[in-house]
């Protein structure tokens, strides 16, 4: 949320509860480098068998490494085989021609003006 300027939501405190919450659920996917966390994606909303996909992030010294592709294709992987979903969606800017490429790449497909599917 910093790093596009973006006001953080609760304390600190609240959102690393949450945050581990939600990985106690199998809802975050991150790459490492050692202890350090480079880049992550995140479920953050499901309904039955369609999921939203959100919080895709890397450390920005690391961005164009392929580390948010494979992050991204290991949740794409574990949703089907682990959480049993069929369709996951996510929403980015119009203007954010690099995280397009990326998700289309992956074979998300346009629907509406920000929005991008997964699954059948």
């Amino acid at each position: 949320m910093r790093s596009v300027g973006l006001p953080l939501q609760g304390t600190e405190e609240q959102r690393r509860s949450a945050f581990l919450r939600s990985v106690a659920l199998s809802h975050w996917w991150g790459a490492f480098e050692g202890a350090r966390l480079v880049s992550l994606v995140g479920v953050t909303a499901m309904y039955e068998a369609i999921a939203q996909v959100g919080g895709v992030f890397t450390v920005p010294e690391r961005r164009r490494t392929g580390l948010s592709r494979d992050v991204m294709a290991k949740l794409m992987c574990d949703a089907g085989r682990l959480q049993r979903l069929e369709r996951l969606f996510l929403f980015t800017g119009e203007e954010n021609v690099p995280a397009r490429r990326l998700y289309e790449s992956l074979g998300f497909e346009s629907f509406g003006y920000f929005g991008l599917f997964f699954g059948q």
